[in-house]
């Protein structure tokens, strides 16, 4: 699979379609969270009113593991974007504008007069605006959830989620996660079916040493199960986002990725899925090259497409890249994502094609940052 590059074509007016919905609903993560444990979430919820929509905490009591081995890929996603459909979680432990909550990081001068309210119960989501933006830009046949989607479900891209040493049963206190970015690299391959026996094959780019499976490079060894509920930590991950024109790399840190576990005959799914998480500015300006103003790639040239594009990147920092206190700069774009998934079967390594860097080095948008 080549990478190729993502056409951004300004417009004056246009109409946002409607995104797909895949809103998140399991119990434990609509209101408070469950009791047991705070699982990230602020012990005063209740006097503040919010929510703080997190994760459930691991099981009070449960065995260990076990020998289940399963593995699903990502048909559909929704980032949020043009809806008030609540996507991702709390990251941060605050309700910002609601409450009486601030921010949870000192807003740099270039996004502090910008509006980064959280949803009432605390979901940072400022990529759903950002992706609203570029809709505007790009147009949503190609940009967007629903895009993206009509992607993967071609077979474009895709992530691979596998759940292994489960013990089957609705809590288990240790699980290994491990995440596998996919797609169809053979474009010559018919779509795939969707019904549990489609081979993905796995990115080398996903692998420590680019050749065994049982060396992901995205993974959680310490996962949990908490009332049918897999929780994972994501200290990084790549989505490799297909579009028509080309492929957006979102590497994301510090994020969380849960769904329930439903098991139908002798496979598993994972259902009400999301991932929350952190996208770095820098990270976002290293992929900006990939995007085409006016059939040229968009490097750091002076132009207005360009200063424009900045601007808007920069004004939609709202969080810490890292877990920190309120006197750290923020310094990255939150990131929500609700996401359906289908059983599938693993594959063999492959490695995807890149083609070199479109702008010279001393235009690179790579060597570029909001504090520039």
């Amino acid at each position: 699979m080549k990478s190729r590059s993502l056409v951004w074509i300004p417009a004056t007016v246009l109409v946002l379609a409607g995104a797909c919905s895949l809103a998140v609903d399991l119990d434990g993560l609509s209101g408070a969270p469950p009791s047991g444990g705070d699982a990230g979430a602020d012990d005063d919820a209740g006097p503040t009113g919010c929510a703080h929509v997190t994760y459930p905490p691991p099981p009070a009591s449960a065995a260990e593991g076990g020998d289940i081995d399963f593995t699903v890929a990502v048909r559909a996603i929704d980032i949020g974007e043009g809806t008030s459909n609540t996507t991702g979680l709390d990251l941060d432990k605050t309700c910002t504008c609601h409450f009486n909550e601030g921010a949870s990081c000192i807003y740099p001068p270039y996004s502090a007069d910008k509006d980064h309210c959280d949803d009432p119960e605390g979901r940072d989501n400022s990529i759903a605006k950002l992706f609203e933006t570029f809709s505007l830009f790009i147009g949503q046949d190609e940009f967007g959830s629903k895009h993206f989607s009509d992607r993967a479900e071609m077979g474009r891209w895709s992530l691979l989620i596998r759940v292994y040493g489960y013990n089957g049963e609705p809590d288990d206190a240790q699980v290994t996660l491990a995440i596998y970015p996919t797609g169809w690299n053979d474009a010559a391959l018919p779509a795939p079916a969707w019904d549990g026996n489609d081979v993905w094959p796995a990115s080398a780019a996903s692998l420590e040493d680019g050749v065994s499976l049982e060396k992901p490079r995205f993974t959680d060894p310490k996962a949990y199960v908490s009332g049918g509920v897999l929780v994972g930590t994501l200290p990084e991950v790549l989505l490799n986002l297909s579009g028509t024109s080309g492929d957006l790399g979102v590497r994301l840190t510090a994020g969380t990725l849960m769904g329930r576990i439903e098991k139908t005959g002798d496979r598993y799914n994972l259902t009400g899925s999301v991932i929350a998480a952190r996208w770095k500015a820098t990270d976002l300006f290293r992929v900006t090259s990939s995007i085409e103003v006016n059939d040229k790639p968009l490097c750091n040239d002076g132009s207005f497409e360009y200063k424009q594009f900045k601007e808007i990147v920069c004004g939609h920092v709202d969080i810490a890249s890292s877990l920190g206190a309120p006197s750290t700069v923020c310094d990255a774009l939150s990131f929500g994502m609700n996401f359906s998934t289908e059983p599938a079967l693993l594959g063999t390594p492959y490695t995807p094609d890149v083609d070199p860097p479109p702008c010279s080095p001393e235009q690179d948008p790579a060597n570029d940052s909001c504090d520039l």
